[in-house]
């Protein structure tokens, strides 16, 4: 029975390299970017590879157990392409620091040194206090009581201990002296140079981005006309943790932070080419009009392409819309998302649901 199973599943199986997985003992955890960073935003849960059963796709880990309706899938390797244009065009973007804004960077980082004492004695406190909590609890089942209760606060003591006792470490290190803020530019080169400087399919760029996006959340879109179901992707980059001092990290945290969406999909003709078309039916100074024939020719599409793109143009101006795509916030009715109709489908969404 055994082996009649392994072969009937040898298909599923990595073909790995040389007669060997490729895989085998490193923990799942470990995987490329975007993998375990992308979130449902209807959810809250990751999304995993092999979503409908490609494996370079991700989907909702929550819909696979039918506890999400959000089917929808993205290509990983165009996901981590779109994501990657949009960070070093906000990269590039960045505008310069200006007097003003130095002279409040430096007042706020004479604040939080002015801190330090006094979030180290309460970061003490909070460490002892916790290890009574916990001290109290391993006594208690020592003595061979037994209860789910604190059977589930002691994980949860224990990982706020940890991250406590990294906290106090940081606090003790030694503030450097004459802290310097690097310029706009040599911000640019750093963050670029760090990006470039590992394969995007490495697990050491994939620690590196995470670093500077530590969420990407994916909400389900459609475009209004009708069509398949896509996924916009919202996250915060957070350039001032490519610093190496803390105290300028949380200094420069929200000046530097910025929210980004980015569109994980590449959108139908009428669309990609809607604004050019436009632009082109409306451009002044001709002393006549182009016609559709003509628009069609300098594009390369056809005339039935630019009249499908007016066509979505002038619905979008009807109702009075910029974006074509509209968000999704329950099951629809129609199309391809059908895990809300599952007998055991039964929607449990997380309490983090939604945030990125």
């Amino acid at each position: 029975m055994i082996a009649l199973l392994d072969e009937r599943n040898a298909k599923f199986a990595r073909n790995g390299s040389n007669g060997r997985d490729t895989r085998k003992n490193v923990s799942k955890k470990r995987t490329r970017f975007p993998g375990q960073m992308i979130v449902c935003g209807i959810c809250g849960r990751k999304y995993v590879f092999g979503g409908h059963g490609q494996k370079d796709h991700l989907m909702c880990d929550g819909a696979r157990s039918h506890v999400c309706w959000n089917g929808a899938s993205v290509d990983g390797p165009l996901t981590a392409e779109k994501i990657m244009a949009a960070v070093f065009q906000a990269v590039e973007a960045l505008p310069d620091f200006d007097d003003t804004f130095m002279a409040e960077v430096r007042q706020e980082i004479e604040n939080i040194e002015s801190r330090v004492p006094d979030e180290r004695i309460r970061c003490q406190q909070q460490i002892e206090k916790l290890e009574r909590e916990l001290d109290n609890l391993v006594n208690f089942i020592r003595e061979g009581n037994s209860s789910e209760t604190v059977q589930r606060e002691i994980p949860r003591i224990e990982s706020e201990l940890k991250d406590q006792r990294k906290c106090l470490k940081r606090l003790q290190k030694p503030a450097p002296v004459n802290l310097s803020i690097p310029s706009i530019e040599e911000l640019k080169s750093l963050a670029i140079g760090c990006l470039k400087e590992h394969a995007i399919e490495s697990w050491e760029f994939r620690t590196l981005i995470q670093k500077l996006i530590p969420k990407i959340a994916v909400y389900p879109h459609q475009l209004f006309d009708g069509g398949g179901f896509v996924l916009r992707a919202r996250f915060r980059l957070r350039l001032g943790d490519l610093l190496e001092s803390t105290i300028a990290q949380q200094a420069l945290s929200e000046p530097l932070e910025q929210r980004l969406q980015v569109d994980l999909f590449n959108p139908p003709q009428r669309e990609a080419f809607r604004r050019q078309i436009v632009d082109l039916r409306n451009r002044s100074g001709d002393e006549r009009k182009l016609t559709e024939k003509e628009i069609a020719g300098q594009l390369g599409l056809t005339v039935a392409a630019t009249q499908r793109a007016a066509a979505l143009q002038r619905s979008m101006d009807n109702i009075g819309i910029e974006d074509p795509y509209q968000p999704l916030t329950e099951p629809p009715a129609e199309g391809k998302l059908k895990r809300h109709l599952h007998p055991r489908y039964r929607f449990e969404p997380l309490p983090t649901a939604g945030e990125y």
